[in-house]
């Protein structure tokens, strides 16, 4: 059974891996079924299928975390494999963690320090627990080295010193890649990233928003909601019951604001 499934997922044949799934309700999505242990998110996630991965993320029984036999979760591989908008489709589930390692101490973040800049900074931005950069150790050519050797040896000369900044203070370093990415990249959908968005972002992007005007003029709380990510302006306007326009008072949207980041919070 699993080959078949195989099959339909290296033919990257989304449909068929949706209809295969409905006719066999018993099947064990997560099983590991090669040499290397890779389930089928894993093979998907590897080759960047990103219309197979969709299927396999909305069943109800997946792990997106499962591990294979070497210990490397679907995000790893894609990390390990540079596949970006594979990466961003796990980077922005809800269930992902990305501070798991390998049977050789490699996380995400360690693969993507090897490999690629952008999915460093969009870890770090994503607002997840990485993992204890600071400690974080493993082989290199057969050497143990700490990540921020990795990162002299294989990364920009900026990712050591981005590593270090967010090490000593995470939450600064932040919102610095939040502001350089764009709000797109540097922030993922879920509840978790979110409130930490509006907990520790906002006062600070509204500060930026303010003191990075050309024009040196202060903006409203209003247009600084508008410069936000439209799925951000519908869950505010939402929970306000408002447009954001003058039907509600600048006072009263940043206290609905602030109470709406505690909420999620406190059901986190």
């Amino acid at each position: 059974m699993y080959a078949l499934f195989l099959h339909c997922v290296t033919c990257v044949d989304s449909v068929r891996v949706s209809q295969t799934l409905k006719d066999n309700p018993d099947f064990n999505i997560n099983w590991k079924g090669n040499t290397s242990g890779n389930t089928l998110l894993h093979t998907a996630s590897g080759a960047g299928y990103t219309s197979v991965m969709k299927v396999l993320l909305k069943h109800p029984q997946i792990d997106v975390n499962v591990c294979n036999h070497s210990g490397q979760t679907p995000i790893a591989l894609t990390c390990g494999e540079e596949r970006m908008t594979s990466f961003e489709i796990l980077l922005n589930d809800d269930r992902t963690d990305i501070s798991i390692a390998d049977q050789v101490g490699r996380t995400p973040l360690w693969f993507a320090v090897k490999n690629n800049q952008k999915m460093v900074k969009m870890l770090l931005a994503s607002g997840k627990y990485v993992g204890n950069i600071a400690t974080m150790n493993s082989l290199f050519y057969g050497k143990k080295c700490t990540i921020f050797e990795l990162a002299r040896k294989c990364s920009s000369v900026n990712t050591e010193p981005l590593l270090r900044r967010f090490t000593d203070n995470p939450t600064r370093t932040r919102h610095e890649l939040r502001s350089k990415l764009g709000a797109k990249d540097a922030m993922v959908s879920n509840t978790f990233a979110l409130t930490i968005f509006l907990c520790d972002g906002l006062l600070e992007i509204k500060n930026e928003a303010i003191l990075g005007s050309r024009e040196k003029k202060t903006k409203t709380f209003f247009e600084i909601i508008r410069q936000l990510p439209m799925e951000l302006q519908m869950i505010l306007c939402n929970y306000t019951q408002d447009n954001f326009e003058d039907g509600i008072s600048q006072e009263n949207a940043e206290l609905s604001f602030k109470h709406l980041a505690y909420q999620l919070s406190a059901q986190k």
